[in-house]
């Protein structure tokens, strides 16, 4: 019986550990790949509604290409906006591949504790907000 890819889902606030467990799941096998349309985002310069336009473009072509050659793809974003990982799955699912989510489970004080300890670009109120806006998507 031929095995399908995966699609992995990640779901979380900043500084949850999304990026250090996808990067850990990709080295595990051969067969892995982490997109991430943010980090494709960061190489393009001045951020701009056109570039965020074609570094997502970008991500979900990585993601229908790997897939077809049958590698599995986790996607390692917040994930918290249903409109933008709906796209990512149902191409996953069109291409009959198996989704799975994965919840990154870290309290708002870890996030933000994480977040002091690396000097990481978010504001502490916008984990908070993040974290009471889909204070629902983050406990499923």
């Amino acid at each position: 019986m031929e095995q399908t890819a995966t699609l992995v889902i990640l779901k979380g606030l900043p500084c949850s550990g999304k990026t250090e467990w996808a990067e850990r799941w990709v080295k595990a096998s051969q067969k892995r790949v982490r997109v991430s349309w943010t980090d494709i985002l960061a190489t393009m310069g001045r951020k701009t509604r056109d570039k965020r336009l074609l570094a997502f473009e970008t991500a979900t072509h990585l993601m229908v290409q790997a897939l077809k050659r049958g590698c599995d793809v986790v996607l390692d974003e917040e994930n918290l906006n249903g409109f933008e990982v709906g796209i990512f799955m149902t191409r996953a699912r069109m291409l009959k591949c198996h989704v799975e989510w994965h919840n990154m489970r870290q309290t708002v004080e870890e996030c933000k504790r994480r977040n002091a300890e690396r000097g990481h670009p978010v504001d502490d109120m916008e984990i908070e907000r993040l974290a009471r806006e889909f204070a629902a998507a983050l406990k499923q």
